[in-house]
């Protein structure tokens, strides 16, 4: 994952109740921690996403296991263009 990839909460994130105003929509990553200053500062949450979620837009700190990154529907007929 790096910044500027566009992300959705994981099976784990979801299922987090801190999360539950992030269940839909969409994030984009706007800054990760580096590990050395994360495991110095001992810190959980290094991700930090710009959240889109109906028609709101929030900025979280994440975990990396509470997202995954954004996989487009195939189903979509605007995926062709």
């Amino acid at each position: 994952m790096k910044v500027g990839d566009l992300v959705t909460l994981s099976k784990y994130g979801r299922d987090r109740k801190i999360n539950s105003n992030c269940r839909t929509g969409y994030g984009i990553v706007l800054k990760i921690i580096p590990e050395e200053i994360a495991i110095r500062e001992e810190l959980t949450y290094t991700i930090w996403v710009q959240w889109f979620e109906g028609g709101h837009i929030f900025e979280f700190y994440f975990s990396r296991k509470e997202l995954k990154l954004y996989k487009p529907d195939k189903k979509c007929p605007l995926q062709n263009e």
